[in-house]
C-alpha cells in the first residue's frame, strides 16, 4: 500500500559528446504505480547532466510525468551520474542510472614556438624540430600543414590522421635572406578545437662576418622519472652554421640537469658536435633549466632550454583508514555528524603534503577541516581529515577530497556522499516523563498477562476434565 514510484528507462547511456556540448534529449518516465498521492520533494541529476520537468510536486495515482535530461560534459572522459527523485514512496530517493562519454579533440604542440636567434645570412640553420602530439581521446585529421614564410621551410612526418597520445614531427630550417630581423608561423590545419594552429618562427639574419653557432634540439622534455634515478641521454647537436670559426669557452647545466660533450674550443665552419644532457633529480617536484654554451657569437652565448619532472617510488606510500564516506539522508541546512579519515605513511620513506581540497561541482555541500596539508609526514606516522555534510538542497550530493603530496600515485581522492532531504534526518523518541509511559504500559502489560492468565486456565481445565 501506498504510492511507489516506476522510472523508465531505469538507465540510459548518452554515447559520445564533445566537451562543452549538450547531447540529444533523453526523456524519463516517472509513474506513480502504487496507491495513494506521491509528493515528489526534489528531482536532481549529478554535474555533467542537466534536467528539466513538468512534474507537479503530487503526482496522483496512475498518473506519470517527463523528466526531460542531457549530457552536458565538462572534461573528456566517462561519466556516471544518478537521476534522483526525492519522495514520500518507500524506498525513497528513486534513481534512475546515467552514463555518458565526453570527447576531446585537442592537440599540444611543443615547443609552441622557436626563435632561430642569429644566422648567418644564406646559409641554413639546423633543422628545429616541433612534436605535435594528440592530447585528446579522439582521432584528429590533419588537413595540412604549411610556412608563412619561405625563410622557414618545414618537413614533416604527420599523415592525414592522428591517434590519441600519438605525435608526428615537424622540422623547421631558417635560411635568412637578409639581415634583419623576421618572424613567421608554421599553420597547422585539422579537426581539434581551435585550428587552425599555429608555430610562432623568429630569427635574425647576420653578416657573414660574424660567428654563427645553432643547437638543435633547443628545448626538451625529459619528462617524469623517479627521484634518484638518472634520465635516459638526450643528444643535442652543436653546429658552426657561419664561415668564421666559433671559439667555445665553456659549456655548463644547470638546476637538476648535467652535461658531457665531445666539442673543441674552436669550431670550424661547418663542423659538429655533440652534447649530451641528462636528469637526476634528488628531489620530488618539476624542474626546469638550461645547457648554455658560452662563444664568441654576436649574443656570447646559446641555450637549450631543459624541462623534468620527478616523484619517489614506491617505497613513499598512503594509506587510508576509508576511501569514501556516504554520510546518508541529511535535511536541508542540517549538518551531518563528523566523520574522521586517518591518513597514514605506510611507506619507508617520509611523506611531504601538499594541498587538501574539497573539489566537485557539489563540494559546497561538505565541509573539512584537516592537520594534513602542507606537511611532512614521517614514516608510520598519520593525520586526520574531519568531514561533515550540510546539504544546501535536495538530491543525491558528491563530491571529492582531493590529497596531492610527492607519492607514486599523487593525487588521491578520498569519494563523499550523501542525500539531502526535506524534513527531519532521523526518528527519535519523544520523551513524556515516568509519569506518561508507566501507565499504558502497565496498561498492555495487564492485557497480556490476562491473556496468558485465561488461556492457561482453559488449558488446565480441559485437563482436568
Amino acid at each position: 500500500t501506498g504510492p511507489d514510484v516506476d522510472i523508465s528507462p531505469p538507465l540510459y547511456d548518452f554515447g559520445d559528446t564533445p566537451v562543452g556540448q549538450t547531447s540529444e534529449q533523453q526523456d524519463f518516465l516517472i509513474q506513480n504505480t502504487g496507491e495513494g498521492d506521491l509528493t515528489l520533494n526534489s528531482i536532481t541529476v549529478n554535474s555533467d547532466f542537466e534536467q528539466s520537468s513538468d512534474c507537479p510536486e503530487t503526482l496522483p495515482e496512475e498518473e506519470s510525468c517527463v523528466v526531460e535530461t542531457t549530457f552536458v560534459p565538462a572534461a573528456a572522459g566517462n561519466f556516471f551520474g544518478l537521476l534522483s527523485i526525492v519522495d514520500n514512496a518507500e524506498g525513497s530517493p528513486h534513481k534512475a542510472s546515467l552514463f555518458g562519454y565526453g570527447t576531446f579533440f585537442d592537440i599540444t604542440i611543443l615547443p609552441a614556438s622557436i626563435n632561430f636567434g642569429d644566422q648567418t645570412l644564406a646559409r641554413p640553420s639546423l633543422a628545429h624540430d616541433v612534436r605535435l602530439l594528440n592530447s585528446g581521446n579522439e582521432t584528429i585529421t590533419i588537413d595540412s600543414i604549411e610556412s608563412s614564410s619561405s625563410v622557414f621551410v618545414q618537413t614533416n612526418d604527420c599523415d592525414s590522421s592522428l591517434a590519441p597520445s600519438a605525435f608526428c614531427t615537424i622540422s623547421v630550417i631558417f635560411t635568412p635572406e637578409a639581415t634583419e630581423y623576421v618572424t613567421a608561423q608554421i599553420n597547422i590545419t585539422d579537426s581539434a578545437t581551435g585550428s587552425p594552429h599555429n608555430i610562432d618562427l623568429m630569427g635574425s639574419g647576420i653578416d657573414p662576418i660574424y660567428p654563427d653557432l645553432d643547437i638543435s634540439p633547443n628545448f626538451w622534455d625529459f619528462g617524469q622519472i623517479l627521484v634518484g634515478d638518472t634520465s635516459e641521454a638526450e643528444e643535442f647537436t652543436v653546429k658552426n652554421t657561419g664561415i668564421v670559426d666559433v671559439v667555445i669557452s665553456g659549456i655548463d647545466a644547470n638546476s637538476e640537469f648535467a652535461q658531457t660533450n665531445d666539442c673543441p674550443e674552436t669550431l670550424a665552419s661547418d663542423e659538429t658536435c655533440t652534447i649530451s644532457g641528462t636528469f637526476l633529480p634528488q628531489a620530488a617536484g618539476d624542474f626546469s633549466g638550461y645547457i648554455t654554451v658560452i662563444d664568441n657569437t654576436y649574443s656570447r652565448y646559446q641555450t637549450v632550454l631543459l624541462k623534468g619532472a620527478a616523484s619517489h617510488s614506491g617505497d613513499i606510500n598512503i594509506s587510508f583508514s576509508a576511501s569514501s564516506v556516504d554520510f546518508g539522508n541529511i535535511s536541508i541546512n542540517e549538518t551531518s555528524d563528523t566523520q574522521s579519515v586517518v591518513l597514514t605513511n605506510s611507506g619507508t620513506d617520509d611523506l611531504t603534503m601538499g594541498a587538501v581540497s574539497i573539489v566537485g561541482s557539489e563540494a559546497i555541500d561538505f565541509n573539512m577541516n584537516t592537520n594534513c596539508s602542507s606537511r611532512s609526514l614521517d614514516v608510520g606516522k598519520s593525520c586526520i581529515i574531519d568531514m561533515d555534510f550540510k546539504p544546501t538542497s535536495s538530491g543525491y550530493k558528491t563530491a571529492n577530497v582531493m590529497i596531492y603530496d610527492d607519492a607514486h600515485d599523487s593525487p588521491q581522492p578520498i569519494a563523499l556522499s550523501g542525500i539531502g532531504k526535506s524534513g527531519p534526518s532521523n526518528c527519535s523518541l519523544t520523551g513524556r516523563g515516568v509519569e506518561g509511559v508507566a501507565a499504558p504500559l502497565v496498561a498492555v502489560l495487564s492485557v497480556l498477562f490476562s491473556v496468558f492468565y485465561i488461556s492457561r486456565r482453559t488449558v488446565m481445565r480441559k485437563h482436568q476434565q
